[in-house]
């Protein structure tokens, strides 16, 4: 298809005022201006809009924690003992949550499927296309991190043999990457070895293949979640950050993303007292790379642009707004090869808006995922 007579945001270097994308096999192909209709594709005329890429939500529970069945649908978490690195979310992802249709129709097309945080080490994480069948035919990076959590709900009393201190959680993580670290010497040293998956799944993070994702709300646990990783050599990511604007500087000189939501929430815990829609902006002026998540279904998954809004209005650049949903999560969820940006190669995910993408009174005219409509209105 070729679409004509757009604004385009690319999220790259090259955007346009006036211009035109040729969509080819899934794929953008071309993204120029004047682009003649030489191969008889399909036209469409977007005078007046705005394209920008498919949106990521870099930190979901859509599909694990279906909104239509209750209990039964609900796969985010389980309770083997607090190490279950083994734990795949795609395991527990249904293409049935209704959700799903929500997110594709408001501009969604790829999220961060991430198990929840009851435990300590609670598995791992993938991303996904939000529209599908089959999981495994949509997948875009099957393991891109292994979540983690700490604070409030790793201290649950309901599961036996839990930590009920902030002591306990860390001494508890750091036997985790001990005990990997004495797997990985052992494996080297024996031939008659017995495979033991929630080390082999960590040992990805001990080689830094992939980072640990650490759910963190309180600059206490985001300190503790850096000690660690400090203390073991290994690469982190921030999950919900609360309280990251308090130190802002001290996560931007380690050099570490965060991933910051949900933001449009309650104060419904004590965890979440500094909640507030400028947390984005400080962070992104202190030079910490962030994403925007709605951690569906805490805030429901369509409202990743209005978070996103908010947080632009409470102080974040224009450009670190469009970011935050698009070419940073990719980049932090390491599939910014096929997902983030308008560009040659790259998988054909854009939102098209009748105006400014960050207005709200702006609405989506189209939703294209992999080079097909998704939503088209009429």
């Amino acid at each position: 298809m070729l679409l004509k007579n757009l604004k385009i945001i690319s999220m790259m270097r090259k955007d346009f005022e006036n211009g035109d994308i040729f969509i080819k096999n899934g794929k953008f192909k071309i993204i120029s201006s004047g682009i003649s209709n030489r191969e008889q594709q399909k036209v469409y005329d977007f005078s007046g809009c705005t394209a920008i890429p498919g949106m990521i939500d870099a930190h979901s529970h859509c599909g694990l924690m279906e909104m239509d069945c209750g209990p039964e649908g609900d796969d985010s978490n389980d309770a083997f003992g607090y190490n279950n690195a083994h734990l795949r979310a795609i395991d527990g992802f249904s293409y049935y949550d209704s959700a799903l249709s929500d997110a594709i129709n408001a501009g969604v097309t790829s999220i961060c499927i991430t198990p929840g945080s009851i435990n300590i080490i609670n598995g791992q994480m993938a991303v996904v296309k939000t529209s599908g069948t089959i999981v495994d035919q949509r997948i875009i990076n099957p393991f891109c991190g292994i979540k983690a959590a700490l604070g409030e709900n790793t201290k649950n009393p309901k599961v036996i043999n839990r930590p009920q201190s902030r002591m306990g959680i860390a001494a508890c993580m750091r036997e985790a990457f001990q005990d990997t670290i004495n797997y990985i010497h052992e494996k080297k040293r024996k031939k008659n070895f017995k495979t033991d998956l929630k080390f082999e799944a960590l040992q990805f993070v001990i080689e830094k293949k992939i980072p640990l994702r650490v759910h963190a709300h309180r600059t206490d646990d985001i300190c503790t979640a850096i000690r660690i990783a400090d203390e073991f050599d290994i690469s982190i990511i921030l999950e919900h950050g609360t309280s990251a604007h308090l130190i802002a500087n001290y996560i931007a000189e380690k050099g570490i993303p965060v991933v910051v939501g949900p933001i449009l929430s309650s104060r419904r815990k004590s965890e979440v007292v500094d909640l507030h829609f400028s947390t984005c902006g400080i962070l992104e002026k202190s030079g910490v790379k962030i994403a925007i998540t709605t951690d569906h279904p805490v805030i429901p998954i369509q409202s990743l642009l209005y978070n996103a809004i908010l947080a632009y209005k409470a102080g974040m650049s224009y450009f670190g707004t469009l970011k935050a949903i698009t070419i940073n999560p990719a980049e932090i969820c390491d599939c910014s090869d096929r997902i983030g940006s308008i560009e040659k190669g790259k998988d054909a995910d854009l939102v098209i808006f009748d105006g400014d993408p960050l207005d709200m009174n702006s609405n989506i005219v189209a939703v294209i995922q992999d080079g097909e409509f998704k939503y088209k209105k009429s």
